[in-house]
């Protein structure tokens, strides 16, 4: 999972979103027991709630954070934080 998390500094693109997915699904399959949100309905619900609150995520972490202009790496961070934000 930590590799993961380094990944996601590194989605920037179509492409590299795409095998940020693909790793992400790869995770799912061999570490599903650390994923607190392991059912789709879960992950969903926890994806929106993230987003609701990511602006304090970026704020807090002191990363730039744009509403309006969401980046490929704003998605990745999303998918990964969906997996565990309660």
């Amino acid at each position: 999972m930590k590799e993961l998390s380094r990944e996601v500094s590194y989605v920037n693109n179509q492409k590299s979103m795409a095998e940020f997915i693909e790793r992400l699904a790869n995770d799912y399959s061999s570490n599903k027991e650390d994923w607190v949100n392991s059912d789709f309905k879960s992950f969903l619900f926890a994806m929106s709630a993230w987003v609701e609150d990511m602006d304090s995520y970026y704020r807090n972490s002191g990363q730039p954070y744009d509403e309006s202009n969401i980046s490929w790496k704003n998605f990745a961070d999303i998918l990964m934080a969906s997996r565990i934000y309660e």
